[in-house]
């Protein structure tokens, strides 16, 4: 006795291959979206974003995953960074990130043509006395 709201086993495998296809065309969009983020310069995303931190003096330990290396980076965890990804702030943390580097580098070689100058000066005047 087979009422009409149950499901038998081909309703079963129906749900099972729609939910497989809808599976499939998520991940070929995925796959397609991540094909086009690695053009441009044929350098895939990845190694971008590895380039640039080690260029602010981020390095990635061989334990340690891009993602972790990140969030280490910008002194965030795992599931905040996570988070703005996911809601579309990551760039935005990026960005700040970067600026703030750019601004310490810039006072650091401030500082250091001051000592130069400084020392110049002091060297010069050493010389003369």
């Amino acid at each position: 006795m087979t009422s009409s709201n149950q499901r038998g086993p081909r309703q079963g495998k129906k749900n099972l291959y729609a939910r497989l296809a809808e599976l499939e065309r998520i991940h070929e969009q995925i796959r397609s979206a991540n094909d086009r983020s690695d053009e441009g310069n044929g350098e895939p995303v990845r190694e971008k974003l590895r380039r640039f931190l080690q260029a602010y003096g981020i390095e990635q330990s061989p334990t340690e995953s891009l993602f972790d290396t990140t969030a280490r980076a910008l002194g965030i965890g795992n599931r905040e960074m996570r988070a703005q990804l996911l809601n579309g702030t990551f760039r935005v943390t990026l960005s700040k990130w970067a600026a703030a580097r750019e601004a310490e580098i810039k006072e650091a070689c401030r500082i250091s043509e001051t000592e130069a100058a400084l020392e110049t000066k002091t060297a010069s005047g050493s010389q003369q006395g």
